[in-house]
């Protein structure tokens, strides 16, 4: 979570991507799709607007630029 700008990052394990939802902006969401095979876990670095992404299948980290 990027809490400075009010955004939540969820690993959608079963749809191979990555939810964003604004939670300031009235909850609007965004799929990023190409993150990998069953992504599971999130880690968020708010300074460098990068997020990690850990996937199940791949075995691989995506790393997301926001």
């Amino acid at each position: 979570m990027d809490e400075e700008r009010g955004l939540a990052f969820i690993a959608n394990t079963r749809g191979n991507s990555l939810s964003v939802v604004d939670l300031l902006g009235q909850g609007r969401s965004t799929d990023v799709s190409g993150v990998g095979k069953g992504p599971e876990q999130v880690a968020v670095d708010p300074e460098a607007k990068r997020v990690y992404v850990t996937t199940w299948y791949s075995g691989s980290v995506a790393v997301v630029a926001y």
